[in-house]
C-alpha cells in the first residue's frame, strides 16, 4: 500500500493475468475483496509474438462468474514487448483502486538483480496491490 494512498472504497478492481499458478492463487485469495468490488477488470500483457491466451483468461473469467464477481468489459489484453511499462500505464490509465497479481514467479534474488514485474510494480504503483506468490 502506497503511504500517500487513502483507501476509500474498492469499487474498481484490476486482476493481472498472465495464467501462471501464483496469478491462480492471487485470484483465489482475492475473491473476498473481488465481491465487494463493482468492477472487475482482467488484464493480460502478451508478447507480440506470443499466441493469444484467450481461452485461459475465458476459464478464469467464467471462474470470477461463477462466484457472482461483476466483470466488466471482456478481459483487456494489450500486446506489448515491456511488459512492466505497459500494464503500469494500463493501472494508471484505469484508475483502479486495487490491482490483484501474482508475484516472484521466478526466484526472487533473480528478479532483484534484473528487474521483473513484481518488483517493477510494486515500487512504482500509485494504488494498493495485493500479490500473492
Amino acid at each position: 500500500m502506497p503511504a500517500a494512498v487513502q483507501l476509500s472504497a474498492l469499487a474498481r478492481i484490476a486482476i493481472a493475468w498472465d495464467g501462471s499458478r501464483e496469478a491462480v492463487r492471487s485470484v483465489h485469495d482475492a475473491l473476498p475483496l473481488l465481491r465487494l468490488a463493482r468492477s472487475v477488470q482482467v488484464v493480460t500483457i502478451i508478447r507480440p509474438s506470443a499466441e493469444d491466451s484467450e481461452a485461459d483468461a475465458a476459464s478464469l473469467l467464467a471462474h470470477l462468474a461463477k462466484h457472482r464477481i461483476k466483470i466488466g468489459m471482456d478481459t483487456l489484453q494489450i500486446r506489448a514487448d515491456d511488459e512492466h511499462a505497459s500494464l503500469r500505464k494500463q493501472i494508471e490509465q484505469g484508475h483502479y483502486d486495487l490491482l490483484v497479481m501474482g508475484g516472484y514467479s521466478h526466484p526472487m534474488w533473480l528478479e532483484f538483480i534484473f528487474g521483473g514485474a513484481t518488483q517493477s510494480i510494486l515500487l512504482s504503483s500509485k494504488i494498493p496491490v495485493l500479490v500473492s506468490h
